[in-house]
């Protein structure tokens, strides 16, 4: 019979680390997530050749890992290489004994290849909770330029509680009425303040001057997307929703008439105020990020100066 309980009591010891591996996946995410207790896995960049990593408690592909309380992994950097970049993964790596079965943890260092830039190394991936026997989650991006250490980026997710996830769920409805409410007024303030105007003055809701991403929509047709040029002045509102279960990077495209002279670099926020960092790029047209923005609300104002 295929079917089985997991949460009861069996004639035999029967709950396997699979079984829980997949419940916890589908209950807190996939992947590298780091949950919010301890130091959280935090570093310290001890010197150019070493990296330590604090406590805290993981999961990989929902199975629970920890660094004990008040310890550090010493993670050993490889000398960079001068005029040359770098990228190094701190990893957590899984290994499974084929004949015991035994599963363990552990933190290792994969190195990338010395460049003109740094690129992450390739790694492997594989289903743990099906029977693989090794697999390696990125936790940080260590980036040297040269023998020195320029940066240490973090690859794994990070999660509220569930508590502290409920208090924000508490106030979505205040902030998305508080957001929709703002960008409204701003909008009619706007039009009225053109309708004042003359000159060389092109304002369009839902124009030729911006199109959405097909991962992206309107969020609200209360709140149409506002984009015109005022003189040499080009601006953009946009209250919009990520609809891609993946995310996106890529929100939608300007017109060649509103093009900015350089690369503008703009924020993007979400309904619980967390801020995504994007570019209007000059030749390629787009409204961008060079992360992946999950599925949800956003709200977004910029103005620039038009090529």
């Amino acid at each position: 019979m295929a079917t089985e309980i997991i949460d009861g009591v069996g004639p035999q010891n029967h709950v396997t680390s699979d079984q829980v591996g997949l419940a916890q996946e589908g209950t807190i995410g996939a992947g590298a997530i780091i949950l919010p207790v301890g130091q959280q896995l935090g570093y310290d960049i001890v010197s150019n050749n070493q990296v330590n990593i604090k406590d805290g408690v993981y999961l990989i592909q929902g199975k629970r890992g920890w660094i004990r309380p008040g310890t550090v992994e010493q993670c050993t950097i490889d000398t960079g290489n001068n005029g040359q970049y770098r990228n190094d993964l701190i990893c957590v790596k899984y290994t499974k004994n084929a004949q015991s079965k035994v599963e363990e943890f552990s933190v290792e260092v994969v190195k990338g290849t010395p460049g003109a830039a740094g690129t992450d190394p390739t790694y492997t991936t594989r289903d743990i909770n099906d029977g693989a026997l090794e697999s390696y989650a990125p936790i940080y991006r260590v980036r040297l330029n040269g023998i020195n250490i320029i940066g240490v980026d973090l690859v794994a997710s990070k999660i509220d509680s569930l508590l502290d996830t409920a208090k924000k769920i508490g106030n979505l409805n205040e902030l998305t009425t508080s957001a929709k409410t703002s960008l409204v007024a701003a909008a009619n303030e706007l039009k009225a303040a053109i309708g004042e105007l003359n000159g060389n003055i092109e304002v369009k809701y839902n124009s030729q001057y911006f199109t959405y991403h097909a991962s992206t929509i309107n969020k609200s047709n209360d709140v149409p997307p506002v984009v015109g040029r005022i003189g040499n002045m080009a601006f953009l509102f946009l209250y919009f929703r990520v609809t891609n279960t993946g995310g996106t990077s890529l929100i939608g495209f300007i017109n060649e008439a509103i093009k900015p002279s350089y690369v503008i670099p703009i924020t993007v926020s979400n309904m619980n105020g967390q801020a995504y960092p994007m570019l209007i790029h000059p030749q390629l047209l787009q409204v961008y990020a060079d992360i992946t923005m999950p599925e949800g609300d956003y709200s977004l104002c910029a103005m620039w100066p038009c090529a």
